[in-house]
């Protein structure tokens, strides 16, 4: 578990510059729009490198207001790029802002925080909440996903339910293999 309590501070950010970086896994159950697989999908595993690096933006950045003061902004710029661990190929890349945002008076609002971005495939975000310090006495429980794929406008399996895709079940000799992200032939 971990204590929260409301950071205040304009500086909520302070600790993320720098460049970071890990390895990991994706399993991903892919519209297959060919009509090869009879599921629908298929299963796209990708060993990950992922890397996100954050950069201070060095100075406020002013909102000028118009029923209240200026308020001034500060941040961090950021660019999150996550790459196919085997082969180096993109999978994600995402530049982007993290904002410390004052009070305001008109209107009235309180301390909050802002993550704004773009994914070249079409995606654009602005996200706005509240920092809070946590200090953890132990990592964090992390149940078993639940990887089962399901139409859209059906029901999430329940957890233990039984996986009925054959692309799952490696013990199935000579099933389709599943297919990379960089195989084009979809």
């Amino acid at each position: 578990m971990a204590s929260l309590r409301h950071c205040r501070a304009p500086w909520a950010l302070r600790d993320l510059p720098g460049f970071w970086e890990g390895s990991g896994f994706s399993l991903i159950a892919r519209p297959d729009h060919s009509g090869r697989n009879k599921s629908g999908f298929y299963l796209q595993l990708n060993l990950l490198h992922e890397t996100i690096e954050f950069t201070t933006i060095g100075s406020p950045v002013f909102n000028r207001g118009s029923a209240q003061e200026d308020i001034a902004i500060y941040g961090v710029t950021y660019v999150h790029r996550v790459t196919d661990g085997v082969n180096g190929g993109a999978l994600h890349i995402e530049p982007g802002m993290w904002l410390n945002i004052p009070a305001t008076t008109a209107p009235k609002a309180d301390v909050s925080i802002a993550r704004l971005g773009t994914v070249p495939h079409g995606n654009a975000f602005c996200t706005v909440g509240f920092a809070q310090h946590a200090v953890f006495n132990k990592g964090p429980d992390i149940p078993p996903a639940n990887t089962i794929p399901f139409d859209i406008t059906g029901q999430q399996p329940a957890p233990g339910s039984k996986n009925p895709y054959p692309e799952y079940d490696l013990d199935i000799p000579n099933k389709p293999h599943p297919r990379r992200h960089n195989d084009r032939r979809s």
